[in-house]
């Protein structure tokens, strides 16, 4: 697995059927899950006051246990590094 970004959009649309399509993972609006797919997890970042917009991270449902396990674990640590303590559902 690689954190280099392999491929980019700008509309959400696009960037939801990406992760679908098991390119990746993203950060998008919380707004996004109204037209979320069946077969990507959108979960919640909450309790972020830096935060501007309500966020998610998206990936496909598809991606092996352990690879969405390492995702958990970056997110936490991530978060952690800015000083928040995560709230991730």
């Amino acid at each position: 697995m690689s954190l280099e970004p392999v491929q980019e959009a700008s509309d959400i649309q696009t960037i939801i059927a990406l992760v679908a399509a098991g390119v990746g993972v993203s950060l998008v609006p919380y707004s996004s899950r109204h037209i979320s797919r069946h077969d990507v997890a959108f979960i919640p970042i909450e309790d972020s006051p830096s935060a501007m917009w309500n966020i998610d991270v998206v990936w496909s449902l598809a991606l092996p246990k352990p690879w969405q396990n390492t995702i958990m674990t970056l997110l936490k640590e991530t978060m952690l590094r800015f000083n928040h303590s995560p709230s991730l559902k």
